[in-house]
């Protein structure tokens, strides 16, 4: 009868174990799990996806969820930044988020005009005849895809993009893709 009662005991503890080693042990899967690098630098992971809900970007640690196409990474301050992924292939379209404030009169209408982020010191122009100019150097023509997107098409050796943004009042917030690719080192 002790026998019973002592193998009943082990077998309750190791239920009430197995089960709470079940708790918050939840994976997140998805094609942007791992390990990533700019497609420029592919020497150095700038992404790292794990799936237990931790994430590193460009050296800083958060947390993250997921809710597609976004990845809603937190910093332990809690700032939320919302940004959009596009698998492309086994690439990935990786949308850092940049605000961009017109640089002209009064409030624009559309996105032509100038708009400058002074803080990287990076700047658009886009005009009425349907051609930009990227940071003064990088020209090109751009097509209103009329659902919050443009496609950019350059001038020079680069890919064309498609770019997402808003316009409140005179800033412009553009989602530019940054190509990223699996880091295999």
């Amino acid at each position: 009868m002790k026998n019973r009662k002592f193998i009943a005991v082990i077998i309750a503890m190791a239920l009430v174990v197995l089960s709470l080693m079940g708790c918050g042990s939840k994976k997140i899967e998805g094609p942007f799990v791992g390990s990533w690098s700019y497609i420029h630098d592919k020497e150095n992971i700038a992404l790292l996806i794990k799936d237990n809900g931790k994430a590193v970007l460009d050296g800083e640690d958060y947390s993250y969820t997921v809710s597609d196409p976004y990845l809603i990474f937190k910093s332990k301050n809690g700032t939320e930044s919302k940004m959009r992924y596009v698998m492309d292939g086994e690439d990935m379209l990786f949308y850092k988020p940049t605000t961009y404030i017109f640089d002209g009169e009064g409030t624009p209408e559309s996105i032509v005009g100038t708009w400058k982020d002074a803080t990287d010191r990076w700047a658009f122009e886009f005009t009425t005849e349907g051609t930009f100019m990227e940071d003064g150097i990088f020209p090109g023509y751009f097509f209103d895809q009329g659902d919050g997107s443009i496609k950019l098409v350059y001038n020079d050796h680069f890919e064309d993009a498609v770019i997402y943004y808003t316009i409140e009042g005179t800033e412009l917030k553009l989602e530019y893709p940054w190509k990223m690719v699996k880091y295999t080192k």
